[in-house]
């Protein structure tokens, strides 16, 4: 599946919800591809997976 900007569009709309009103407290690299931003707010902790890998682009919510 391509990530273009209907299917960016269509995940910002669900992951708004969840992420609205948090701060980033950290960013990590795991990989050259991939960034994991550290969320935070009161009564919320969550970590948000960015991939831009050619082969599988994502971006979820992830608890590792």
């Amino acid at each position: 599946m391509a990530l273009d900007g209907a299917f960016l569009n269509n995940l910002i709309r669900e992951l708004n919800g969840t992420i609205e009103g948090t701060r980033v407290e950290k960013v990590f690299q795991p990989t050259r591809d991939e960034i994991v931003l550290l969320l935070r707010r009161a009564g919320f902790s969550g970590r948000l997976l960015i991939s831009a890998a050619g082969t599988a682009p994502r971006m979820h919510l992830t608890e590792n």
